[in-house]
């Protein structure tokens, strides 16, 4: 079987498309002759549907590409971006921009509840990158629909300034994805309003670049300021944002949804005297509690050089400030980047040069008493001590007081109460196997159909899979008949948009009238950064879990892929090597399975498909399931491709002990003919059996070794009822010499 490659399927689109042909998955098959008439299988069909879906974005990507490149040049030939100097006392470069025709278009209050959809038909986003560039912006590129920075990225730091011939890279490589404007480098500062109500009339009236948020507005003014909060009559309505801070640009889209959209359109005025909207009194005490309020986007900067200074006015070290703000940073700091531990150092090293008692806050024209914060915190913290005098025995259960009863079984012998792990390298099986506990689960009916892995109760599934597709995952259900009732299996992929992060109401609300299982599909899309090796990630992660399970659900399943390493090498499945990242992640849960495709059975597709699933973890020792082979294909006599057991049974077969252990011995076999100088702890190692196994099952095959030599040990070989060549040699004779690897003969197998 030889699958079309991506190039091919976009060939075969875009020639469908010049004449006005129908296409789609099903006609992709049968145009490469691998339509169901062919014995097709569900995996196939997966492969295929997958390779339609890369090849219609890929199409529509290089598309808009091509477009937006041509009226770039159509848009630069007309209004060229001329840079001049700057003012007296710096540089900023000067942007001429003509007036453009307004296109025609539909008029709407942009308070009005559907003025983001008539916005949304008419808008493309790409245009608003030159909008950006000619307002004098330093741009950069930020993930489609969200305010998080693209991996690797140091944020506004990488903002380009209009002439820079790179400006447009990251929309050149993706064109979906949200503009940043790094504000202090842009010299302007943004009014962010949470809310349009709370703008004072004074404000509306004012002539100056506004853009309407998700709820809110920005207004732009020149001249670049500290980064401090928005006040109207002593209530904090939003923030002041500017150095060290970020926006996202018109015609970006908002994590929930709505476009971010220019309501007028005037050139950016000058910054009038905002001393009105600044709270100069009554400020609330910096929180340097690492359990504090959530630092938004924007403004990490700013908070943590205000925590820094209130610990070195406590006399604390730079060191321990590092410690101290990189512990707030993870656990307080919305979307903080891959080098949030170099920005607290940078923090810490600065502030700590201060003299204790004169570490200033970063603000111009707001002077916090630390003073006054810290003698605050100390109240807060003495109240707490004498609260805790009298209530800290309440924080703690006696056994009599702790719930009582067996541990809760969702399968029995399988899976408990509590957090699983699943984990195997791509293209293992691993989401089949997570589908087929998911409808045992939802159906009440036995794992894999044995009647040992018993479901004592139906409940409620929630089957998170954001690396998937709703066609390719819809195929996968309806191929092992997953129950179509809403309340006993939903789920949610990268079709209904961005990914639900754990911590969303509406997963919360779901899990707590349900009490359902929440699978993760795959856990690194629910991680809050892209380093899977960063313990203070994990922690978050767990953080998340724990907060699915505290709101009502029974069991959390995640399912992770395994290191590179574990599957290279054939290792022995562990713990370590199954689930790649931090060791916190096998430290958290209290089950945990491995999985691994019998690779030289599968012979790169030909083959069946068959895996092994082995029991890593099991905290309680409650589980019966240790080890168990499943078949997801099978060879027909006749057939071209291996036949799916998803098709005809709707789940895995399991495969009895007797042709496991066959298989077993046939892959030990297999291995020391490929190379019969392999040692018998390699061949464990590859295997997952122990080196006395290894050596048995060979044996029962005829198979030995004759110890000596310089390698050690002869090779394998079988005797064939001949006397061996080895063992004379050893007992002496001159007919082979075990210490002359030229002169050994050719070992005998079948």
């Amino acid at each position: 079987m030889n699958l079309p490659t991506l190039q091919d399927v976009m060939e075969y689109i875009r020639e469908c498309r010049a004449k006005n042909l129908h296409c789609d998955s099903s006609t992709t098959e049968n145009h490469f002759n691998l339509g169901y008439e062919a014995n097709l299988n569900v995996l196939v069909h997966d492969a295929i549907v997958d390779l339609y879906v890369k090849a219609t974005m890929e199409i529509e990507k290089q598309d808009k590409e091509a477009a937006f490149k041509a009226e770039m040049d159509r848009l630069s030939a007309q209004h060229p971006i001329q840079i001049t100097a700057g003012a007296a006392e710096r540089e900023k470069p000067q942007v001429q921009v003509q007036e453009w025709a307004a296109p025609p278009h539909r008029e709407a209050d942009p308070f009005d509840a559907d003025y983001d959809d008539v916005i949304a038909q008419t808008i493309d986003p790409l245009r608003f990158v030159k909008d950006a560039v000619n307002r004098g912006f330093h741009v950069f590129g930020l993930q489609p629909k969200s305010k998080i920075t693209l991996p690797g990225s140091h944020g506004f730091k990488d903002g380009k300034k209009p002439s820079d011939p790179d400006v447009f890279r990251p929309w050149n490589e993706d064109p979906s994805r949200n503009i940043g404007i790094a504000l202090g480098e842009s010299d302007v500062c943004v009014l962010d309003f949470d809310t349009e109500k709370d703008i004072p009339e004074w404000l509306n009236q004012t002539k100056t670049y506004k853009v309407k948020t998700s709820r809110g507005v920005h207004v732009y003014f020149r001249g670049a300021r500290p980064t401090t909060g928005l006040y109207v009559g002593g209530k904090k309505v939003g923030d002041i944002k500017s150095t060290g801070g970020y926006v996202l640009a018109a015609g970006s889209v908002h994590p929930d949804g709505p476009i971010y959209t220019v309501i007028d359109d005037s050139p950016i005025a000058s910054a009038p005297d905002l001393t009105g909207l600044l709270k100069h009194e009554d400020k609330a005490p910096v929180n340097a509690s690492p359990d504090g309020p959530p630092i938004p986007y924007g403004s990490h900067d700013n908070e943590l050089t205000r925590i820094a200074g209130l610990l070195r006015n406590a006399s604390l070290n730079p060191q321990d400030i590092e410690e101290h703000l990189i512990h707030v940073c993870e656990r307080r700091c919305e979307g903080y980047g891959s080098d949030y531990r170099e920005m607290c150092r940078k923090i810490a090293k600065s502030i700590g040069k201060k003299p204790v008692g004169q570490a200033a806050p970063p603000i111009k024209g707001i002077q916090q008493a630390y003073e006054t914060a810290a003698q605050a915190q100390a109240n807060a913290a003495a109240k707490a001590s004498s609260d805790a005098k009298t209530n800290w025995l309440d924080q703690f259960r006696s056994v009599d007081e702790m719930e009582d009863g067996p541990i809760v079984m969702v399968i029995n012998g399988v899976l408990q109460e509590g957090i699983c792990f699943i984990g195997a390298n791509p293209g293992d099986g691993k989401t089949w196997v997570a589908l087929a506990f998911a409808k045992a689960i939802s159906t009440g009916t036995p794992l894999f159909d044995m009647p040992q892995y018993d479901v004592p109760m139906p409940r409620t599934v929630i089957y998170l899979i954001p690396e998937s597709r709703d066609r390719a995952f819809r195929k996968r259900c309806e191929a092992f008949e997953m129950p179509k009732d809403k309340l006993k299996f939903m789920a949610r992929t990268i079709s209904a948009g961005a990914p639900l992060q754990l911590s969303d109401p509406n997963l919360l609300e779901a899990v707590r009238q349900t009490k359902a299982v929440v699978f993760l599909d795959t856990a690194a899309r629910f991680m809050r950064g892209t380093d899977e090796n960063a313990a203070a990630q994990n922690r978050l992660l767990v953080n998340d879990v724990v907060a699915l399970l505290e709101a009502g659900a029974t069991t959390v399943v995640l399912v992770h892929h395994a290191t590179k390493e574990a599957k290279q090498k054939k290792m022995a499945m562990t713990l370590e090597n199954m689930l790649r990242g931090s060791s916190d992640l096998g430290a958290m849960c209290d089950q945990a399975y491995g999985i691994r495709k019998d690779m030289g059975l599968y012979a790169n597709g030909s083959g069946p498909m068959e895996i092994d699933l082995v029991d890593l973890k099991d905290r309680e020792d409650v589980g019966m399931l240790t080890t168990i082979r499943l078949a997801a294909s099978y060879k027909k006599p006749g057939s071209i491709f291996p036949v799916s057991y998803f098709n005809e049974e709707h789940n895995f077969r399991v495969v009895d002990d007797t042709e496991a252990f066959k298989r077993k011995v046939d892959t030990v076999v297999a291995m020391v003919v490929q190379d019969p100088n392999l040692p018998e702890k390699e061949l464990a190692e590859r295997t997952g059996l122990s080196a006395y196994m290894v050596k048995h099952y060979l044996n029962g095959r005829g198979f030995h070794r004759v110890q000596g030599g310089p390698d050690g040990a002869s090779p394998w070989h079988q005797d064939k009822s001949e006397p061996c060549p080895y063992k004379k040699a050893k007992e002496g004779s001159s007919r082979v010499n075990l210490d002359s690897p030229e002169k050994r003969p050719t070992p005998i197998v079948n």
